[in-house]
């Protein structure tokens, strides 16, 4: 008859630590999507792309 609670404690805790690795996986997906805005601003800077081309794919980044 204890084992029921320490088992169900257990799967509590189970589930908090997986939710929380869940989490850090989606901030890591935001991260990712800014990556190609931080991609557009190195050409920017190196002088691969004019500022108008520069606009033009940041504005399409924000939108989605």
């Amino acid at each position: 008859m204890m084992l029921i609670p320490f088992l169900l404690i257990g799967y509590l805790v189970y589930i908090g630590i997986n939710r929380k690795h869940s989490v850090g996986i989606n901030e890591n997906q935001v991260v990712e999507r800014s990556k190609p805005l931080e991609i557009a601003k190195v050409r920017l800077a190196k002088g691969e792309l004019s500022l108008e081309e520069f606009e033009q794919i940041k504005k399409n980044l924000l939108e989605d």
